[in-house]
């Protein structure tokens, strides 16, 4: 079994103390776009586990420290107890490299508490905090490279996941110039996966449509290539239109 996932979140039952749902809501959805960008990068290193987990979830708790195997769902669970001044003092920032850091140092605390348990690569997860950093705690990547001849156009699909919000954007370049010729938000969401993991998968051009297929190879956006020629951006939101009919 190797290890897939890192997760930083506070679990919901822990409604007590400094710990509100407010709290717990605000800190869960802060912290989603670092556990994508860290369980992403560590799955390049196939690391093998000891066979009982392929996911580090580390708690933020009041009290009650410690780790153990929750073995139906393969996951090292570390409890890490936080104290209230540090809660207090997190709540006060207003700077995001400031959060951004107490989130990977809360990380990298529970990392030699679960190593202590259970040997993990700390050496690897503490390299892809440094990449995080000097990559401007930035998680970024390209979706699709689209190259279109017949129109002269190349096109680039770009994710960009932040603390506040997920979006996937368009870029349509001339092939000849190298002009940008028009770019657009396809997509913007709230930062988590479940709102935008299945959404993009594919993507297939016919006559003077681009369709982005979802991960059931249905139609969820449409892009008129006449138009983007022009210099016009545009999106149909085919799954968008379709949420809203069948809520």
């Amino acid at each position: 079994m190797k290890l897939r996932y890192v997760a930083l979140n506070i679990e919901p039952r822990q409604y007590s103390g400094f710990f509100n749902e407010q709290f717990i809501f605000e800190f869960n959805k802060s912290t989603e776009f670092i556990r994508n960008y860290i369980s992403k990068a560590i799955r390049k290193f196939n690391y093998q586990t000891d066979g009982t987990f392929n996911m580090l979830l580390i708690n933020p708790c009041e009290e009650n420290g410690g780790c153990n195997i929750l073995r139906a769902f393969s996951i090292l669970q570390i409890r890490l107890v936080v104290l209230p001044d540090e809660v207090e003092s997190y709540l006060k920032m207003t700077d995001l490299t400031a959060k951004y850091e107490y989130y990977l140092s809360l990380l990298e605390r529970g990392y030699q508490q679960a190593n202590i348990f259970r040997p993990i690569p700390i050496k690897e997860l503490l390299a892809i905090h440094q990449q995080f950093r000097k990559q401007g705690y930035k998680n970024e990547w390209l979706f699709k490279k689209v190259r279109i001849a017949p129109y002269n156009m190349i096109l680039y699909f770009k994710c960009y996941f932040t603390i506040s919000e997920f979006r996937l954007e368009l870029e349509a370049y001339d092939i000849k110039t190298k002009n940008l010729m028009s770019t657009g938000i396809i997509k913007k969401t709230f930062p988590d996966e479940l709102y935008f993991a299945k959404s993009f998968k594919k993507i297939i051009v016919e006559n003077n449509m681009l369709t982005i297929l979802d991960f059931l190879s249905k139609p969820a956006f449409e892009i008129n290539l006449d138009k983007i020629r022009q210099g016009i951006f545009n999106v149909n939101d085919i799954e968008g239109l379709w949420w809203n009919k069948n809520r």
